[in-house]
Formats: structure tokens, sequence, C-alpha cells
């Protein structure tokens, strides 16, 4: 923190890559700010996906820590007859594997572990939705590795996930209930869900 705030006072612009995290910088004494969004390649995750898979594929992409809060997918998934693809490594995996089969869902929520970036779209071309109920996020690039995928986005209402989606996904209250019911409303209408 010390560092940030004697950093950010003293610089003669700082660069964010959300409006999100203007606010953050200006309470460090930020003279200038200016947003520049992170990026992805499009055409990396480019589709021709016409329906789902069955059973249905959800997919998250993230660190395995409490921050990213995979638990509240793995409760969503109660009743859905769908499958969770988690993709990424962290020091919840244990408990998330226990949380799986606690919940009665652990033959249908699967571990990919770490994956290199030159693979990742492949994961993307195997999922039908895409959800993420991180707790605090500065920007999100698996976000927008969905949307380039043509992926329907289920997000918590976690700032900077509305401005990210830009009204293209569904946001939705923190809550394993509120996951569940928009990914419930997507999965009984692929059509709609593909547009």
């Amino acid at each position: 923190r010390f560092f940030e705030r004697y950093s950010i006072s003293r610089a003669d612009c700082v660069l964010c890559v959300t409006h999100y995290l203007e606010e953050y910088a200006r309470r460090f004494g930020a003279r200038a700010v200016e947003t520049i969004y992170n990026r992805v390649y499009a055409s990396q995750f480019a589709s021709t996906r016409s329906s789902f898979h069955h059973p249905p594929v959800i997919l998250s992409v993230g660190r395995l820590d409490p921050p990213k809060d995979q638990a509240c997918l793995i409760r969503a998934l109660r009743g859905l007859d769908a499958q969770l693809l988690l993709v990424g490594d962290g020091v919840n995996r244990g408990a998330l594997e226990q949380l799986a089969r606690a919940e009665g869902v652990g033959d249908r929520v699967h571990f990919a572990g770490s994956v290199p970036h030159r693979q990742i779209q492949e994961y993307y071309r195997r999922a039908d939705v895409f959800a993420m109920a991180s707790f605090y996020e500065g920007f999100c690039i698996p976000l927008l590795e969905a949307m380039a995928a043509g992926l329907p986005v289920v997000a918590s209402s976690t700032d900077p996930f509305p401005e990210i989606l830009g009204g293209v996904g569904i946001v939705v209250g923190h809550e394993p209930a509120a996951f569940h019911q928009a990914i419930a409303g997507l999965l009984a209408d692929p059509v709609a869900a593909m547009e």
C-alpha cells in the first residue's frame, strides 16, 4: 500500500484497465487517470458452434483460490443436467473436490488444472456456457475470451464485470441460487443462448 500510494500520487498519469479501477487510483492521489482496456485476440477463440453438447458444459477459468469462489458454481450445479469444467489450479482444489462430492455432483465437476495459453481456446470450444463468480477482480481476461468464443456468460455482479460485459452477459447476485437460475434459463433455450 505504501508503494502504491507513493508511486500513484507522483505519476504524471495512471493507466487503469477499467473505469472501476479509476476510483482506486484517485483514492491514492492520482492526478490524471486514463483507462485502456485489456484485449484478447478474438480470432484465437472464434467458434462455429450451433448447438449445445449433451450434456451441456459450463466452463469457468481462473485460479482455484478463495476470491474466485468456484464453490458458488459447484453449489449452483445441483439440479442442473450439465457438467462443470474448472480450468486453473490453486490452494482451493482439494476443498473444491471435497465440496463437489458433498454436494452430490462430484462426477459432474471436472478439474482440468492449469492449461498453457496456447491451448486454452480448446476448452472454450468444449463449453456451452461460461460462468464466473469472483468476489474481486481488477479485470477478467477469461470474460473477454468467453465472449470472443461466442459463449453465453453468467457472472456475479462484482465490479468490474458489468463494465466488461457491456450488457451482453447475464449479471446475477453472488449466490448459488442466482447462478443456478440464470444457467438453467440458458440451458432451457439453447437457440436463444447461442444468438
